[in-house]
């Protein structure tokens, strides 16, 4: 009884510690009246304007796929990602 209580207590433990590395987004807001995106534009391949989207995660060496134009941009606790129309999701590694 101890060694079967023991493997579970392990079990729901290694399960707990697996979730912790997830990120779940808190909020996703459209600014309209935010310029940034057009005072730093980038074009994708067939020159139409990108998507900017600000991610904020306060750990730096975050990577950032599919379909992302260009390079990432890091500024203090927020990472600057351009997508082309029509992406439908990012995904975010660490």
């Amino acid at each position: 009884m101890n060694k079967k209580f023991f493997i579970l207590t392990v079990f729901f433990v290694c399960v707990q510690l697996l979730r912790s590395q997830e990120l779940t987004v808190i909020s996703f807001l459209e600014k309209t009246n935010e310029l940034t995106a057009s005072t730093h534009l980038r074009n994708d391949n067939n020159d139409v304007p990108c998507a900017l989207v600000k991610v904020q995660l306060p750990i730096n060496g975050a990577q950032f796929e599919p379909s992302v134009i260009g390079h990432v941009d890091y500024k203090v606790n927020e990472y600057w990602v351009y997508l082309p129309n029509g992406a439908k999701h990012l995904k975010i590694k660490h």
